[in-house]
């Protein structure tokens, strides 16, 4: 199973109202919070958690584009 995979089963694991954290390293990364049955909203955390902004709402048949987006900070 491939990192992509690995990372898009955790999301789909998710409960929603919960928090996930993708990629993370220096207190930052990207922060995913599962809003509905079919929906994520991604954040970026800036280095230390200095800020944290909105990118987008991603929906389960785009989960990989949500983790690639993560990846491709670093």
């Amino acid at each position: 199973m491939s990192q992509l995979e690995k990372e898009i089963n955790k999301l789909l694991d998710m409960d929603i109202k919960s928090v996930q954290y993708i990629n993370w390293f220096e207190e930052s990364g990207g922060e995913v919070k599962r809003i509905t049955e079919n929906e994520w909203e991604l954040y970026e955390v800036t280095q230390y958690g200095i800020r944290t902004d909105y990118v987008d709402t991603y929906e389960k048949y785009n989960l990989d584009e949500l983790v690639k987006e993560v990846y491709s900070w670093t």
